[in-house]
């Protein structure tokens, strides 16, 4: 194995996915061996509208909006699994933070 190139985890198959967010939880789900699909997930999240109208005399309006607000905290409350939500605006940050959680969980890798 290359310096570059991750094994998966056990109990986290590389899972093919449609959007990043809803692949990582259905991951997570699945190591917590409470495997949900991609749809499920986005369902239980309220992550999706969509809308076309067309009226007349104009061009087709399609449009569609996603659950920003409190995805995560939705599909937590509706599954009764505990998820904490943080962010930061540095990449360098993030990166330190998710590396030490890894580590924390899986020890060294």
């Amino acid at each position: 194995m290359k310096r570059n190139e991750l094994e998966p985890f056990d109990n986290c198959p590389a899972l093919d996915g449609y959007h990043c967010q809803t692949n990582s939880l259905a991951k997570v789900f699945y190591h917590h061996k409470c495997p949900l699909s991609e749809d499920m997930i986005l369902g239980l999240g309220a992550g999706m509208g969509f809308i076309y109208w067309h009226q007349k005399g104009g061009y087709p309006f399609i449009g569609g909006r996603g659950n920003t607000k409190g995805f995560f905290q939705d599909i937590g409350e509706r599954t009764s699994v505990g998820i904490d939500v943080r962010s930061t605006s540095s990449e360098k940050k993030a990166e330190i933070a998710l590396i030490e959680r890894v580590f924390n969980i899986f020890g060294e890798i």
